[in-house]
């Protein structure tokens, strides 16, 4: 899929539910579209949204953190320490497991839409994104 952020436009904290992602940023934004990350704080396998692992779609971003993951994620929350950030620049590839590393991408200004292409996978076929997912990505269910 290609993501396009517009002015205004953001993705808030959040973990993916596929078991890993491949992306390729095609155009940065004048400012903001940072991406920001803490890594690795979630139980392995957690949040697959095949329904193998007893998650909901809707489960809270907390559940299923790392033991003594609590007060680290609330602190950046909270804005009282901040989150690892990766200067992405056009042709910038990176793999990620966003599964298990909460994270984000602050909001867009100017009027350089940021683009970026995100290839997604899963263990499992036929794993799609819920409607509530949709939205919330790209802004409209199909």
């Amino acid at each position: 899929t290609v993501h396009y952020g517009t002015e205004g436009k953001e993705l808030g904290w959040h973990f993916d539910s596929s078991a890993f992602a491949i992306t390729l940023l095609l155009q940065k934004p004048e400012e903001g579209g940072v991406f920001e990350y803490l890594p690795n704080i979630r139980e392995r396998n957690r949040n697959e949204n095949d329904g193998s692992n007893g998650s909901k779609s809707g489960d809270s971003f907390l559940d299923a953190l790392k033991e003594g993951m609590e007060e680290e994620v609330q602190n950046v929350l909270d804005g009282t320490t901040s989150p690892k950030c990766a200067d992405l620049n056009p042709g910038t590839l990176v793999i990620f497991r966003g599964r298990n590393s909460l994270h984000r991408v602050t909001k867009v200004a100017g009027n350089t839409t940021r683009i970026l292409v995100v290839f997604a996978y899963n263990e499992k076929s036929g794993i799609r994104l819920d409607k509530e997912r949709m939205l919330k990505h790209f802004g409209r269910v199909c």
